[in-house]
């Protein structure tokens, strides 16, 4: 829908009159039967049918999404093959994570299909519950693009040590050598819950290394430890922050080393 300054707002198609429509444009040959022999009668209506159609249906002709837009059933997909570009973005990451996929062998194909499926998760919850707003749909554009880039930058490469960017679809945690000693390493952590904001956990400090892929750190909010296996970073045990646990999310998880940006 065209705004002032020449701009466009998106307005989400309603699944209900989708669902009306379509019915309605299907069962006109059994309602009006052969229109070659009711032409008077049958042709003015079909160009009605025609007309409301296009009004009521969403045009997804020119947006070719990662999915079947054919096939669209939540708000968010609907949202997604409505807008072109937000389309390409869902095209591209798709192709990015199949792609990864294919390299990947059975154990990392495993891991990455369940971030994926997490991602997918809190993508869908965080427009289905945010409502139709402008912000709704830009935060929508952003994380499919964000996931995308993601995606093209996980390296399946298992470089020996922790240091390097890891992320996952919940949070990102950053390893670097401790400036002061060589025993030590300087972690920061950050995870959250993608679809709402709900919970929010992280960590910001050293931790001592007990072999060249693993490290832990005791605080006052339990132990915080990471272990690299293979060409992920593991985080075993629950973790939120030094104030404690929350029932809520934490830090635990798997997360992939990300590489540099090409």
């Amino acid at each position: 829908m065209p705004v002032a300054g020449g701009a466009e707002i998106f307005v989400p198609p309603d699944p209900a009159r989708w669902a009306a429509a379509d019915r309605f444009i299907w069962s006109l040959p059994q309602k009006w039967g052969n229109v070659a022999a009711r032409p008077k009668e049958c042709a003015m209506k079909y160009v009605i049918a025609a007309v409301t159609a296009a009004l009521v249906l969403p045009s997804f002709a020119a947006a070719q999404a990662g999915f079947d837009c054919a096939k669209a059933q939540t708000d968010t997909e609907f949202a997604i093959c409505k807008d072109a570009k937000i389309a390409a973005a869902d095209l591209a990451m798709t192709r990015a994570y199949t792609a990864l996929m294919e390299r990947a062998g059975a154990p990392l194909q495993s891991l990455l299909r369940a971030d994926q499926r997490a991602f997918l998760a809190q993508r869908t919850e965080s427009y289905d519950t945010a409502g139709t707003s402008d912000a709704a749909f830009e935060r929508l554009h952003f994380q499919t693009e964000n996931r995308m880039s993601m995606l093209q930058r996980v390296t399946l490469d298992e470089v020996p040590g922790l240091v390097g960017t890891w992320r996952s679809a919940n949070g990102t945690i950053t390893i670097a050598p401790s400036p002061d000693d060589s025993s030590f390493i300087t972690v920061e952590a950050v995870a959250a819950d993608q679809a709402n904001g709900s919970w929010l956990c992280e960590y910001s400090g050293d931790l001592i290394l007990s072999g060249p892929d693993s490290a832990a750190m005791e605080t006052l909010g339990g132990v915080f430890g990471v272990a690299r296996s293979g060409a992920v970073l593991i985080i075993a045990q629950p973790y939120c922050s030094e104030a404690g646990p929350t029932p809520d999310g934490s830090l635990q998880g798997t997360y992939f080393r990300i590489g540099a940006e090409s």
